[in-house]
């Protein structure tokens, strides 16, 4: 087989993380609990904690949903309530009991590959009601947002965009920041393709609820991933922002 020039480094990635007979497999399961425990469930990050109160039933059409979603700019900014930020985030990525036959396990809104959820969620918010503006950590496990940062505003997450059309406007910005080995270290080179598309999932979880909420969302790659890093206090290597979504 011949190899792609490494100029071409999307190429010489996925070349060399094919799954083919010769591949490391997957550690046993038993590692893999073994070494989860390194890992938290969530982050420890300090801050006023707010619990989520999603909307309990909704009455959506998904088919009309599917149909509705498309990615446009919110015209003017003007509130949203703290219940359609639950919604958002609980839908999205949120954590439920589920039963296994033997005992119960918490699962969350949104698939990851041996259940590891590498993707760790932050967001800013602006004119949503209960809560002040700034920039936010959303704990999946207990469906609690975190503020960690009062004092961010608008032109501070606007400097890290390329350009501010895309996100002009919008009462969230969501940033989804894998912490990598979460992935790696069971799925060896395709952990690193795994948060990628886990990130997919719930970006677009994300904007199907926002489509039911008659919100407008809009994906943003437009950004610069140190800023976004540094605003967010991450070491950009492991730890880095690789999807962004805005909603108004």
């Amino acid at each position: 087989m011949d190899f792609p020039n490494v100029d071409n480094l999307w190429l010489f990635y996925y070349e060399n993380s094919k799954l083919t007979e010769f591949s490391n497999i997957p550690i046993p399961n038993e590692q893999v609990i073994e070494i989860s425990k390194n890992f938290a469930p969530s982050l420890t990050i300090e801050g006023k904690r707010f619990q989520l109160t999603p909307s309990a039933k909704t009455e959506v059409d998904m088919y009309q949903v599917m149909k509705d979603r498309t990615s446009r700019p919110t015209p003017s900014l003007s509130g949203m309530t703290f219940e359609e930020l639950s919604s958002l985030l609980y839908f999205a990525y949120g954590s439920k009991q589920m039963s296994t036959g033997k005992s119960a396990m918490t699962k969350r809104n949104a698939p990851s590959a041996g259940g590891l959820y590498p993707i760790e969620l932050f967001f800013f918010a602006q004119e949503v009601e209960e809560i002040p503006d700034g920039l936010y950590y959303f704990d999946s496990p207990k469906n609690e947002i975190v503020l960690f940062d009062e004092q961010v505003n608008y032109e501070a997450v606007a400097e890290c965009y390329v350009s501010d059309d895309p996100i002009l406007n919008k009462n969230l910005i969501f940033f989804f920041c894998p912490i990598f080995n979460k992935s790696i270290f069971k799925y060896h080179n395709r952990g690193f393709r795994f948060v990628f598309m886990e990130a997919g999932h719930i970006a677009q979880n994300l904007l199907l609820i926002a489509t039911g909420l008659e919100r407008q969302a809009l994906p943003v790659c437009g950004y610069f991933e140190y800023k976004v890093d540094q605003l967010l206090r991450l070491n950009g290597h492991d730890f880095s922002c690789v999807y962004t979504v805005a909603v108004g």
